[in-house]
């Protein structure tokens, strides 16, 4: 108990100095190392497997209430770069991962995993239900993540000016014209509708948990939250709880680090070469494809399909000055939809490979 009240102290110590330096994912990313650190020098962090449990209700309940109406109204005009970007990313990710399994010495849940798109502490949720290593899908999920938002927005500015149209033409088939991003509901009752929302994706994740699914407790969480917004309009409100949730994922991740992962840390170098370079060849191959098959401009193409979230490239599109609702709508679905289909197709490459 001394552990875990300690463990809590150090990973909430950690998320105030990544919040208070505005750190992009600093209150998940902070309590993270904070609490490796501790247990890579004293071996002390302990975190109970019940709070995996939680984080993944949290996470569940989060991701679900992104999605609203409006977003749901949107989908026609969007589903073409969706369906593709998806599909793109589905050969990507198992291509990648069985790559990686036959060129290296880890386990195939472990490869697998590491090249989903999702989010990295959603992904790294879920390792444990498929017996993979929870530390080393974490590290390569942070690599995508560096090559999501370091390496790809670079891309653009290489590519001659006779590739990129100024603007998506008005006569382009397919062309998809940005309109502006939904806007976010302020109303009043903004408590109540984050503990509805929680109850229903705890309520939700419980009976996950029951069925036995693999990553059903997030997935039903998610599904729960989403059908509950959807029907009557309440979802999670509270950037608190988002933040909490964040929080408490780094410190079940943090407490899973020991001084052996450090130790072994050179046995992904290999791994993470075959990540960057499969998601930079994609990325371009993928932006173009889009650019030509639906019109949209080739930059903002470029800006959809990086494997990073939507915030973080929503802010990039506005630096460069390309307008971010279709980037903002399509990262956000594509978050959503990786946590409901990439945790079936990898149960089911296991059940076939193992």
């Amino acid at each position: 108990m001394l552990s875990f009240l300690l463990t809590l102290a150090v990973g909430l110590a950690f998320g105030l100095i990544g919040y208070r330096f505005r750190v992009p994912a600093g209150t998940m990313l902070f309590p993270l190392f904070g609490v490796a650190l501790m247990n890579i020098l004293f071996d002390a962090a302990y975190m109970p497997p019940e709070a995996r449990i939680f984080a993944q209700m949290i996470c569940g309940t989060v991701v679900g209430s992104m999605i609203s109406r409006e977003s749901l109204r949107e989908l026609p005009r969007i589903s073409r770069a969706v369906c593709m970007l998806m599909a793109g990313y589905v050969v990507l990710a198992f291509s990648m991962g069985f790559l990686i399994n036959r060129i290296s010495t880890l386990d195939l849940a472990t490869s697998l995993l590491m090249c989903a798109p999702g989010g990295a502490s959603d992904i790294a949720l879920i390792t444990a239900d498929y017996g993979g290593d929870t530390p080393t899908v974490l590290t390569m999920q942070i690599v995508r993540l560096i090559t999501g938002l370091g390496l790809i927005p670079l891309i653009p500015m290489f590519l001659t000016r006779r590739l990129i149209d100024a603007e998506c033409p008005d006569h382009s088939p397919g062309c998809m014209p940005s309109r502006p991003a939904p806007r976010v509901d302020r109303g009043p009752h903004r408590l109540r509708d984050t503990a509805l929302s929680g109850l229903c994706g705890i309520v939700c994740g419980l009976f996950g948990r029951w069925t036995g699914i693999p990553a059903g407790t997030i997935v039903f969480s998610l599904i729960g939250t989403l059908a509950f917004k959807i029907i009557f309009g309440i979802g999670c409100r509270s950037v608190f709880l988002r933040r909490g949730g964040m929080g408490l994922n780094g410190c079940y991740i943090g407490s899973t680090i020991c001084l052996a992962d450090v130790l072994t840390a050179q046995k992904l170098i290999i791994p993470a070469l075959v990540l960057i370079a499969g998601y930079l060849a994609y990325c371009l191959i993928m932006g173009m494809m889009m650019h030509r098959a639906l019109g949209i401009e080739l930059r903002e193409c470029l800006l959809i399909t990086s494997p990073a979230g939507a915030t973080e490239m929503s802010l990039i599109a506005a630096d460069m000055g390309i307008d971010c609702a279709n980037i903002a709508l399509i990262q956000m679905f594509r978050v959503v939809l990786v946590l409901l289909i990439f945790p079936q197709l990898i149960s089911l490459a296991l059940l076939a490979f193992a």
